[in-house]
């Protein structure tokens, strides 16, 4: 009984992370992503 318990409370926070980055990876984080690696592709080209 406990050891299910805390697998359904493992299983709580990976739901919501999963839900969580279906909504915000796809609208915010891949944009961040994106403008993160442009600017460091430009700073590195910049350095070298």
């Amino acid at each position: 009984m406990k050891t299910r318990a805390m697998a359904i409370a493992m299983m709580i926070p990976i739901f919501f992370i999963k839900y969580s980055l279906e909504i915000k990876f796809n609208e915010k984080t891949i944009f961040r992503l994106y403008y993160f690696t442009l600017i460091n592709s430009t700073s590195q080209e910049k350095n070298v």
